[in-house]
């Protein structure tokens, strides 16, 4: 990805207030490619750097969504499981 954002540049002088906002906001996105990486097995990195910020939030919200909806179902059915051995 290209963030076009100094981060790293020795070329531009920067503060160190903005250049601790830019290198939030870089960590910011990156943090959301690998969690969405993490989260799906079929969206690679090099697909999230497509991705604007409304679809990176949008995606890693409807894939936590689905994650925990996931993990209910699950332990709902193992406590199902637990109910019927009691039986």
């Amino acid at each position: 990805m290209n963030y076009s954002i100094p981060v790293y540049r020795a070329v531009i002088k920067l503060d160190d207030k903005h250049l601790s906002f830019f290198k939030e906001d870089v960590e910011d996105i990156i943090d959301q490619q690998l969690m969405i990486t993490k989260l799906c097995s079929s969206i690679s990195f090099e697909d999230t750097n497509n991705m604007d910020e409304y679809e990176r939030v949008y995606v890693l919200k409807k894939l936590i969504q689905m994650r925990k909806e996931e993990n209910e179902a699950k332990e709902k059915a193992i406590e199902e499981a637990k109910n019927r051995n009691k039986r």
